[in-house]
């Protein structure tokens, strides 16, 4: 509802007291009628809907304590009760009066004006309707091209993780244009659209992962590679260089390029705020092309590489009653169908096309929320799904359990995860989802049969919401709690920094099973991240008996997949993927992971010791070297010496 169908009822027995309220709230936007009497009170209440009245305790005829339980009393529950005096002001009144009457709070006069306005804020503001993101409006409407980059422009401020449901908006504009991005760090990155395609993406990371593509796409040899590198003379571009020489075809560059152009948009996604704008225009330069169909394959990599599960169950929270309704690209033919994500969580797709709520949609697919979330998110982005109507009323069980589920969450959860927004967010930010989750959690949008059970459960979960709303509302506070988080992780990440390099340490000495103690120690410190992922994966595929183990090989080729594209593309993920593909039999594939491995990496002892190993299986060298008991210069050739040219 808008702020002025908010009605105030302000019972005060002096005149220019309860006047001075009145002004006040009606300044800042309510609708207010002050009374003096309780009789006129109860006339009122009756008369008109009311979200909120502020009684003062001493009253004629009727105390105040008296006048807001005889509120509640005569069907009027929903109406918030604020108390206040000047007389009583000790603090076992105080707490007497806040449990006999359930009042939200108590005011002891005189008081500041802000003081009033900030309660009553915290008491009905979840009642006001705050508009979402305009963005992620989009979510529920067959928009026109006109209105998606309207949209867009009056977005100003979102989470950079927001950014995938901007790319793939502007992809069915069939526009041509930029899409400036600007981070709150004040990095400035660009994505340039034309005819439904992504044809430049500009970031402050230019690096070239090209002759790394090349390998990994089996389009060259590592060898042959090193020695088109080696042509500085020639001014033409490693490419060209490489199909003049008939080792490479055009069409293995098209495709690299456009490659390479997804690892720079993503990265340009991450745990930010970014702001954005676009810019029709045709004058784009065109680097290469991301059409529609590579960008699902893009997302779907992202969905379990990029997005924490945590923030995705928080950006759809405030969408758990609308019901789905089937997206303009929904198709069996639709990439995103047959992405992993959505695979793991296939049986949604029977419940989809009947309409469901999102909460009942989970509930009854019985999934955990780390297969459920990234598999719909993966169908938002593609287009696969669109919310509808929001339903008034809910299934009790399936609430309850979502709310049993939300609290342990929110228990676990910082200030800024509870909110689903980033370390650097903006106030409106923050406003909006703080109104967005209240909308949703707060006990008040509860019908009025819901069992207390669920009730408890809807106000345990609020106050913790708008726990992190007090924090993160008040600049200082949010500043002061940020360093705190800041210096609790920093002192952690430092410690798990040096039990990694004491477990790599370990790990090309072969002491694997004291470097898998600290490195399983280092996550239980930090949160997982991709050097810490690969040192541990290369701990568990070294463990003794880890070669046989089926289900430890399959879960690590899952890990693999969760490390982002932008990070896949260095020696010790190489050579973490070669060991996976070496146990699950791919011999080929391994070699040519390892040998990627040294190409980034010449001295990773480490890779040339592995690829060693793997070709005297293979019987590849011509005079097998017995590491254990062969000639010591024989050993130190095989482990250290060059590679046969293949």
């Amino acid at each position: 509802m808008l702020k002025n169908e908010i009605r105030i009822l302000v019972v005060d027995d002096d005149p220019v007291f309860g006047a001075t309220l009145k002004e006040a709230l009606n300044r800042e936007g309510f609708t207010t009628t002050h009374v003096t009497k309780p009789d006129d009170a109860m006339v009122q209440i009756k008369l008109h809907a009311f979200q909120l009245a502020i009684i003062d305790c001493m009253l004629p005829k009727m105390n105040g304590r008296d006048l807001a339980v005889k509120i509640e009393q005569e069907g009027s529950a929903s109406v918030q009760r604020i108390l206040m005096s000047g007389i009583f002001r000790d603090k076992t009144f105080v707490r007497e009066s806040l449990a006999k009457t359930g009042a939200k709070s108590f005011l002891t006069k005189p008081f500041e004006l802000s003081e009033l306005i900030r309660q009553v804020n915290e008491a009905v503001g979840h009642l006001v309707d705050i508009p979402v993101s305009p963005v992620v409006e989009l979510m529920t409407m067959a928009a026109t091209p006109v209105e998606r980059l309207q949209a867009i422009n009056k977005s100003e401020t979102i989470h950079s993780y927001e950014l995938p449901w901007v790319f793939a908006t502007l992809m069915h504009t069939k526009i041509a244009g930029l899409l400036n991005i600007v981070s709150a760090e004040g990095d400035s990155s660009s994505v340039g659209f034309k005819h439904g395609e992504i044809i430049q993406v500009t970031n402050r990371d230019q690096k070239s992962y090209f002759g790394v593509l090349l390998v990994e796409h089996g389009f060259i040899e590592q060898e042959e590679l090193d020695a088109a590198m080696e042509l500085t003379a020639s001014a033409k571009k490693l490419g060209e260089r490489l199909v003049d020489a008939n080792l490479l075809s055009p069409h293995a560059i098209t495709i690299v390029m456009a490659e390479q152009q997804g690892i720079r948009l993503g990265k340009i996604v991450g745990n930010t705020s970014v702001k954005i704008s676009f810019t029709e225009t045709e004058d784009l330069k065109e680097e290469a092309s991301i059409d529609v169909h590579m960008l699902n394959d893009i997302f779907n990599d992202w969905v379990t590489s990029k997005f924490p599960a945590d923030w995705i169950k928080t950006f759809y929270t405030p969408w758990v009653r609308h019901k789905i309704n089937l997206g303009p690209d929904y198709s069996e033919y639709n990439r995103t169908m047959s992405g992993p994500a959505v695979l793991r969580a296939a049986k949604i797709l029977v419940q989809i096309p009947k309409g469901p709520t999102l909460e009942a949609l989970q509930i009854e697919s019985g999934l955990s929320d780390d297969e459920f979330f990234p598999a719909f998110h993966n169908l938002v982005l593609g287009g696969c799904v669109r919310f509808g109507e929001e339903l008034k009323t809910t299934d009790v069980q399936v609430q309850r359990k979502r709310l049993k589920k939300l609290e342990i969450d929110l228990e676990r959860q910082n200030y800024f995860e509870r909110m689903g927004v980033s370390p650097r967010a903006k106030d409106v930010e923050i406003k909006r989802a703080y109104h967005e989750l209240a909308k949703t959690i707060h006990p008040d949008r509860l019908g009025k049969d819901a069992p207390i059970d669920v009730r408890d459960l809807a106000r345990k979960c609020f106050n913790m919401i708008q726990e992190a709303h007090e924090v993160l509302s008040d600049g200082t506070s949010r500043d002061n709690y940020l360093l705190e988080l800041e210096q609790g992780r920093a002192e952690k990440i430092i410690e798990a920094e040096q039990m990694m390099e004491q477990a790599r340490a370990c790990l090309t000495k072969g002491d694997v099973r004291r470097a898998r103690e600290m490195l399983e120690d280092a996550v239980a410190y930090v949160p997982m991240t991709t050097d810490l992922r690969l040192l541990l994966m290369w701990a568990q595929i070294k463990s003794s008996g880890a070669d046989k183990d089926t289900v430890l090989v399959a879960k690590l080729k899952d890990q693999l997949s969760a490390v982002p594209p932008e990070d896949r593309h260095n020696a010790v993920y190489f050579f973490v993927k070669g060991l996976v593909l070496k146990a699950s039999g791919d011999f080929e594939g391994s070699r040519r992971s390892l040998d990627q491995s040294i190409g980034i990496e010449p001295n990773f002892v480490d890779a040339k010791r592995e690829l060693n190993v793997l070709s005297l299986q293979a019987g590849r060298n011509d005079k097998p070297v017995d590491l254990l008991k062969g000639d010591l210069k024989d050993v130190l050739g095989a482990l250290l010496g060059g590679r046969k040219k293949r």
